[in-house]
């Protein structure tokens, strides 16, 4: 309750209030420099990021691709490719832009799992987003045994 009575010492009462001011303004310098400080030191991004943070954003895919692969997304120097969507391949956390389907005597130079080889690059031939080893032509009629065929290419992994 507020008493509506004069106070007996203005002058104290004025020092106490000023105080009480500038104890409550440098209350607030002080939070503002901290908050920016951790801001500068801390992006926000990244302390909410459950998956991969690189320059102080927050992406869902990492992917090695090498130093002179491509990236649909931010590269770094080291190599990965940091995405934030993957419409490719998505594998533990990585994006590939090639699933291909193995055969028991096929080799993989990606990831392998599940009878796939995830790949962000092909060294040698890609068809509909898989990467083969041996491009043989054989015709519109020619077999292809281990393989894709296209109208007359016959892609696969093991020796035509």
């Amino acid at each position: 309750m507020v008493s509506s009575r004069a106070v007996s010492n203005p002058q104290s009462a004025r020092k106490l209030g000023n105080a009480s001011i500038g104890l409550s303004v440098s209350g607030i310098i002080v939070t503002v420099v901290i908050v920016v400080l951790l801001l500068t030191v801390i992006p926000i991004s990244s302390l909410s990021c459950n998956k991969y943070v690189y320059n102080g954003r927050c992406y869902d895919y990492k992917t090695y691709v090498g130093i002179s692969g491509s990236c649909v997304g931010a590269k770094s120097p080291s190599g990965y490719c940091y995405r934030y969507f993957c419409s490719d391949w998505p594998h533990d956390g990585s994006c590939y832009e090639y699933r291909t389907q193995l055969h028991s005597s096929d080799t993989c130079s990606g990831v392998t799992s599940g009878g796939h080889c995830y790949q962000a690059s092909c060294p040698d031939y890609s068809y509909r987003r898989s990467c083969y080893k041996y491009k043989t032509h054989v015709g519109r009629s020619g077999p292809c045994t281990y393989g894709v065929k296209s109208y007359i290419y016959c892609y696969s992994n093991s020796f035509p």
